[in-house]
């Protein structure tokens, strides 16, 4: 069976909608044909790539799985159509960027004038929070994350290192066993942010680093000193 670059972009548009009739007349198709790309496509593939029922239509995990791909194979279909038609290859359309709210300004505001400048038909769509979990599922293109990236399906690169400080009020240390090196962190229960995945906290000792397994006070969720 061939397999046709319009499946792919059927794919991707029913991935991005999750309707049939929607898709459809996006791409100004009969909606059986959309139906037939995927039925194509998770032939040839031998799994299903969406649900589908009357009330919704949804990526399966393996059709998150390949998503990615599709994107990918879709961005180079492009570049290779302006490099054939010379002209240089223009990054246009809508992103969608997850950032934490510790990073957003800094990255919004020292960077948005030199975007735009750059890429005035990119459109971006900032969404502040961790979005790490829905990476896939809430359809970002990118997100930026801080801490250790769990295993997923995903590129990552590392841009940047940042500190944290761990601080103490004067009033807990009268109270409670002293803290003169990260060990002692384990003797207390600290407030941690509720997207700390692993519980641990990195420190870094004669260039070396140490992770310490914290215990979590899981009835405050946010950033804050002990």
């Amino acid at each position: 069976m061939n397999i046709t670059l319009l499946q792919f972009k059927i794919f991707n548009n029913l991935a991005k909608t999750q309707s049939f009739r929607q898709t459809a007349k996006i791409m100004q198709l009969p909606v059986s044909r959309v139906s037939n790309a995927i039925k194509a496509l998770e032939t040839h593939y031998q799994t299903p790539l969406f649900f589908r029922n009357t009330r919704q239509v949804k990526l399966t995990e393996n059709g998150q799985k390949i998503w990615p791909s599709v994107k990918m194979l879709l961005s180079s279909d492009q570049q290779i159509q302006d490099t054939i038609q010379h002209r240089p290859y223009q990054h246009f359309g809508h992103l969608k960027i997850g950032i934490p709210l510790s990073l957003f300004h800094q990255v919004y505001i020292e960077h948005l004038h030199e975007l735009n400048t750059q890429y005035p038909n990119l459109t971006i769509d900032w969404r502040v929070g961790n979005f790490l979990p829905h990476l896939i599922s809430d359809d970002f293109d990118a997100i930026i994350f801080c801490g250790h990236v769990p295993n997923i399906d995903a590129y990552a690169t590392e841009i940047g290192q940042w500190s944290k400080l761990t601080c103490a009020s004067s009033d807990y240390l009268s109270n409670h066993p002293s803290i003169h090196t990260p060990d002692d962190l384990t003797k207390h229960t600290c407030l941690d942010h509720s997207d700390n995945f692993t519980a641990q906290w990195q420190y870094y000792i004669n260039n070396q680093q140490k992770d310490i397994v914290i215990k979590r006070n899981r009835s405050i969720k946010g950033t804050l000193p002990l």
